[in-house]
């Protein structure tokens, strides 16, 4: 399938198509619509058959993307009209029926990047790829769902940044014997991590507590200086009135133990016999 986009300048080709084809260096720097780099391997000139007539083109070839892209100035070229209402396109005269699906920018699909083998009884981190699936892709961090790729070989959920130059997914093994996987093996899906526990209102929640109980310590070691500062005035000088005359201090309740009489033998009562 190919994206019609009359907003791309460029026809892009995914790098799993263009293996077969006569290829030569590409010297262009192409952007996403959210403004992130979409690094161009080589140029390559495609030609395939469409509604029974061939075409041809130059395409820009990437790892970057996962679908084939044509540009306004390809569909200028043939000729092509766009019919909404029926849903189709019109390319040399002749109708060619659309698909409609739904946007998979949320969604990027996971691509071993080189191959690789899983020893027995071994987890692996399997070095992998993420092309977008457009060049509408939202800019973010990505999830991928826990998945068993065959009997005995399961892949791990993870985390994985939006340049995936050095993404990777944990593959295990648990089938008793060692597993291979080739380049471009499809691992599953991604979709945009959510951040279920905000990291900012943790600290500030953390900064809060942390103020509160300083401010209670600094309150409680200031009523102690204070009763420190009444004890010692009282206890280091003499009190006097306003006219400067000594006044006797008040006394100080001072706890003594108390003594309890001690019950005599003839005091005790005797169990009547």
């Amino acid at each position: 399938m190919c994206l019609l986009d009359t907003g791309c300048d460029k026809c892009i080709l995914p790098g799993k198509y263009a293996r077969r084809l006569r290829l030569r260096p590409a010297e262009k720097t192409v952007y996403a619509a959210n403004g992130t780099e979409i690094a161009i391997l080589v140029v390559a000139t495609l030609k395939f058959i469409l509604n029974g007539q061939e075409l041809s083109g130059d395409f820009l070839v990437t790892d970057n993307i996962d679908e084939i892209i044509l540009k306004y100035s390809f569909l200028k070229r043939y000729g092509c009209h766009w019919l909404f209402d029926k849903c189709a396109l019109v390319v040399n005269g002749r109708k060619c029926v659309l698909k409609h699906r739904p946007s998979k920018a949320k969604s990027r699909r996971i691509y071993v990047r080189s191959p690789i083998s899983v020893p027995a009884d071994c987890s692996v981190n399997v070095p992998v790829k993420l092309p977008m699936s457009d060049r509408y892709a939202v800019v973010a961090h990505w999830v991928n769902k826990a998945a068993e790729l065959h009997s005995g070989l399961l892949v791990a959920r993870t985390l994985m940044p939006d340049c995936n130059k050095f993404a990777a997914v944990p593959v295990i093994n648990v089938s008793g014997r060692e597993q291979f996987l080739r380049s471009d093996l499809c691992l599953g899906s991604a979709v945009p991590g959510k951040c279920l526990n905000d990291v900012t209102q943790v600290k500030t929640a953390a900064r809060d507590v942390s103020l509160i109980a300083n401010g209670q310590q600094s309150v409680n070691t200031a009523c102690e200086t204070g009763m420190s500062d009444s004890s010692s005035g009282s206890a280091g000088r003499p009190a006097s009135d306003s006219a400067g005359r000594g006044v006797a201090a008040p006394a100080r309740a001072t706890a003594r133990p108390v003594a309890h009489p001690t019950p005599v033998q003839e005091d005790m009562p005797v169990p009547g016999g």
